[in-house]
């Protein structure tokens, strides 16, 4: 699985979520279902303190090309 999520120190407007979806070309994807962007959390990393949200999720396949 994998999570594009955006740390701020500053406030995080739900109106960013549509620029940062990311339109990845890979063949075996499924997107997951996400809550939307308004549903923020403040997370500690390192010690200072960022408001986080989780942008996309999804699950990628790898392709074995023989």
């Amino acid at each position: 699985m994998a999570t594009v999520k955006i740390y701020s120190r500053d406030h995080i407007s739900p109106r960013l979520e549509m620029l940062f979806l990311l339109p990845l070309q890979v063949s075996f994807k499924n997107d997951m279902e996400t809550k939307p962007l308004n549903s923020l959390v403040r997370e500690n990393v390192n010690g200072q303190i960022y408001t986080t949200g989780v942008l996309q999720r999804f699950i990628l396949y790898p392709q074995i090309n023989r």
